[in-house]
């Protein structure tokens, strides 16, 4: 009976590592190749560099420290251009985790042809995702800050809620190991994991979901998705003049940095107390508790047992509202929660585990 209970505890014990690894691999683009092997034939400070990381759609770029930066003289004054934190890009923008960080395009205006410009980068996680299983898919995101003059230009900054994460089981353009058959993703393939809103802010902020994964996926995509026609941007009035011949070749852009780039699998028992990202209703539960808060419309909300009995409803809730479930339910007991508002109905589920 202890060998039974010993491998119960092993099972369980294993699981729960497991289920909080980390499966993107050089998940803040620490891991450095510092060959300075060209990309593409260019020069770039960019993805090549990036253990673990290869461009997808054309290239991301990379930030580092300076001390990091190889001494290639034939490269070294386009990646004086990306150190952190002063680089083209930004004033000032520390790394959120380690010395380094990424950035692309995720918006260009212009009239040279590099409409529907988009970059994004492809890895593989540690091991694919499991079919129906949850995981927390999280990442650091900043927009950037109009280009310093004395390393780059102005240019007018859209910003956008185009960047993000799209799972894949294709393994997309790897310029390291091209060949022939190698292929880029779909211009209009919609990420899983994105903003809510256009991001503008030039300081670190996480955008986060649990997902779902419907299929076992073994690659991840990082970056810029959507064409032009989808996009949706929102020109910051930044009242700074910039050069005419900069507007000639780039009428506007919109330019977003990322690091700690997360996925990690939930007890897909417990996840079922956090669903997917609501954008029209927000409410979930955490911690035994339900929170409904900062909605743009007024919900009602009712909240009743696996016989249909009503325990507690409210309504008109627009601001917060917090509800101690473990006080409605005995153990093992399931409540059901319904929240709407005029536009939508949300679903959650409840269970109180002893």
């Amino acid at each position: 009976m202890k060998h039974f209970y010993l491998l119960i505890f092993t099972l369980l014990f294993t699981r729960a590592v497991q289920a909080q690894q980390n499966l993107v691999p050089n998940p803040s683009f620490e891991v450095i190749d510092t060959s300075c092997i060209s990309w593409g034939g260019g020069g770039y400070w960019n993805t090549s560099h990036m253990v673990g990381w290869w461009p997808a759609l054309n290239s991301i770029d990379y930030f580092a420290d300076s001390a990091s930066i190889c001494l290639d003289t034939f490269n070294v004054g386009l990646m004086q251009l990306y150190k952190q934190p002063y680089n083209c890009m930004t004033y000032n923008l520390i790394p959120f985790e380690g010395m380094k960080y990424a950035g692309c395009y995720s918006f260009i205006n212009s009239n040279l042809g590099t409409n529907n410009f988009r970059e994004q980068i492809q890895c593989k996680l540690k091991h694919p995702l499991q079919l129906n299983h949850y995981y927390k898919v999280s990442f650091k995101t900043a927009f950037f800050s109009w280009y310093n003059t004395s390393m780059g230009y102005y240019v007018p900054s859209y910003a956008s809620s185009n960047i993000g994460i799209r799972f894949t089981n294709n393994r997309y353009q790897d310029y390291t190991h091209s060949n022939m058959y190698d292929t880029v993703p779909s211009l209009n393939v919609i990420p899983h994991i994105k903003p809510s809103k256009q991001l503008f802010d030039t300081n670190w902020v996480e955008v986060s979901s649990v997902f779902k994964a419907d299929s076992s996926y073994t690659y991840m995509l990082l970056g810029s998705f959507g064409s032009d026609i989808v996009v949706d941007t929102f020109y910051i009035q930044t009242g700074i003049s910039y050069l005419p011949s900069v507007l000639a070749s780039s009428e506007g852009a919109g330019y977003y940095f990322f690091d700690d780039i997360s996925v990690v699998e939930k007890d897909t028992l417990l996840s079922v107390n956090e669903q997917e990202n609501d954008n029209s209703i927000l409410a979930y539960i955490k911690y035994n508790t339900l929170f409904i808060q900062n909605n743009l419309r007024s919900c009602n909300y009712i909240i009743y047992n696996e016989m249909g009995a009503i325990l507690s409803k409210g309504s008109g809730i627009s601001e917060l509202l917090e509800i101690d479930l473990q006080t409605l339910v005995s153990v093992s007991q399931i409540l059901y929660i319904t929240v709407q508002n005029n536009l939508k109905t949300k679903s959650l589920k409840y269970i109180r585990y002893e």
